[in-house]
């Protein structure tokens, strides 16, 4: 096991090279490169060469799921389609209680992308939660209310009809 001072991409093993390669050599389906979970306590804004980010604060584990290899550290950086989701499961959670610590798991995916112009990564980031996921759980909920009612039917059609008068 690894204690690092950060968990990122890089600090973990994963490169940008080596994850165009995986992507690459995955013919357009998304494949599973990390996964992390804990417990973020606080945040903290920052900015670097290629943009802002979130680092979160916390106690966080790191699997690289091409090596196999286990990473520990009190701060997590991730891309921002993960940090987009840890930053919605920790405000879901914190509408209660806004010192509340939110436990999470998600897993960072890879899949083969064609940048324009040739510019840019090959490759484009996915995010997928591990367990419960509190703003799914209340997307589903809102479903209920306003998506699970469905629209006029034909019997003899798979999808929605006009009603004609």
């Amino acid at each position: 096991m690894n204690h690092q001072k950060r968990i990122t991409m890089r600090t973990v093993g994963l490169q940008t090279a080596d994850l165009e390669d995986i992507a690459e050599g995955a013919a357009g389906k998304e494949v599973s490169v990390l996964r992390v979970y804990g417990s973020i306590i606080d945040t903290e804004q920052g900015k670097s060469e290629i943009g802002p980010y979130t680092k979160f604060k916390g106690q966080f584990e790191a699997v690289n799921l091409v090596s196999g290899d286990k990473s520990r550290s009190y701060v997590l950086i991730l891309p921002s389609v993960g940090e987009d989701m840890a930053l919605g499961m920790l405000s879901a959670i914190r509408q209660d209680d806004p010192k509340a610590a939110a436990t999470f798991g998600i897993e960072i995916t890879v899949r083969k992308y064609k940048p324009k112009n040739d510019k840019g990564f090959k490759f484009t980031y996915g995010a997928k939660s591990l367990g419960e996921d509190p703003v799914e759980d209340a997307l589903a909920i809102i479903g209920k209310q306003f998506g699970a009612t469905p629209l006029l039917t034909d019997k003899t059609s798979k999808g929605p009809v006009s009603k004609k008068k």
